[in-house]
């Protein structure tokens, strides 16, 4: 089993590593112009992702690196 590429988390001036997908809910049924395709074994869900928690909330932030 391929360990999977993780996404960043930015909280309190520290950068982490986060292996949950916060996306999968919304893009079951989101209407996307084109499939996320896999570019590799380590990245299943076709895409990375860079978040950020402030003020307690959850935000993307510098977009989406789609494959």
């Amino acid at each position: 089993m391929t360990a999977q590429i993780s996404d960043s988390l930015q909280y309190n001036n520290e950068r982490f590593s986060i292996y949950s997908e916060p996306l999968s809910s919304y893009l079951k049924t989101a209407d996307l112009p084109h499939p996320l395709v896999s570019p590799n074994t380590a990245c299943w869900r076709g895409y990375t992702a860079s978040w950020a928690i402030e003020n307690k909330k959850l935000f993307l932030v510098a977009g989406m690196d789609i494959y």
